[in-house]
């Protein structure tokens, strides 16, 4: 494996495997659509359809929440004491969206049953909103936390673009969502203007927000690495296995943290804890 290889892979890899996920579901979402079009409609396609569309938009938000979390802690140190700010407000984010993905699943396993139980449909329609609701307040909470860290952290301007761009987008694309959710009557599907709006709000926007978590090396432009191994100092510092003074990187804990990630140079006394 080579050097590049093997940076990304322990690191980097697993902020993408949520969002490799989510194009293949895309790509499955698309092919069941196109399927039911051909004049084979069923009801179980008709779920999976469903499903794929509410829980997959909640697979390429996760990513954007963890390195929003590597970035705003960038230059945060390992602590033997509570949980700080910034901890708290992902962990906050983290489990807003797992509600999210939940309803989604839920409200997918509810499809089947609005042919023969119609009082279903209301709470079917409350999940919907709920889940599309929720990963708009998520997407634009990301974009301010963003900002507010990059105004008083020093954080890296550009990672902190990077960062709102995605977000803007997403939520470009759950607000469209929500907008087609309350037409009453509904939009019609198959006019021009419909398909365009969904074409342009939401799968344009997924796939640019694709596109800029694959282009990047995120383990240099986000220091994941780095990250991993002060939440690993932080875990026996709280334990109280970590024993000796805490140098941070090279002896200085802020010294290079916006300098690309170096696969060679040792990070961490590991002798420590």
């Amino acid at each position: 494996m080579s050097d590049s290889a093997a940076s990304i892979f322990p690191s980097g890899f697993t902020v993408l495997i949520r969002p490799a996920i989510f194009v293949i579901a895309r790509v499955a979402t698309f092919s069941v659509r196109a399927y039911q079009a051909d004049g084979h409609y069923q009801k179980t396609t008709f779920i999976a359809e469903q499903i794929l569309l509410l829980c997959g938009f909640v697979l390429i938000c996760n990513p954007l929440l963890q390195l929003v979390g590597f970035h705003i802690t960038r230059n945060s140190l390992p602590s033997a004491g509570g949980r700080s700010l910034e901890t708290t407000i992902l962990r906050l984010m983290e489990l807003a969206l797992m509600a999210a993905l939940g309803l989604g699943i839920y409200a997918g396993t509810l499809i089947g049953d609005v042919g023969s139980h119609p009082d279903k449909i209301n709470t079917l329609k409350t999940c919907r909103d709920i889940n599309a609701y929720i990963c708009a307040a998520l997407t634009a909470v990301a974009c301010l936390v963003v900002v507010l860290f990059t105004l008083t952290s020093r954080l890296p301007v550009m990672q902190s673009l990077h960062l709102v761009i995605m977000g803007v987008l997403l939520c470009i694309a759950s607000v469209y969502k929500i907008v087609i959710y309350l037409k009453d009557p509904p939009p019609d599907s198959t006019a021009a203007g419909t398909k365009l709006a969904f074409y342009v709000f939401s799968s344009v926007s997924e796939v640019i927000v694709s596109i800029l978590l694959f282009a990047f090396n995120l383990n240099s432009t986000y220091l994941i690495p780095e990250a991993k191994e002060k939440a690993r100092v932080e875990k026996a510092m709280k334990d109280g296995t970590y024993r000796g003074d805490y140098g941070g990187i090279d002896g200085h804990p802020m010294q290079n943290l916006d300098q690309p990630y170096d696969p060679t140079r040792s990070l961490w006394n590991n002798s420590k804890y």
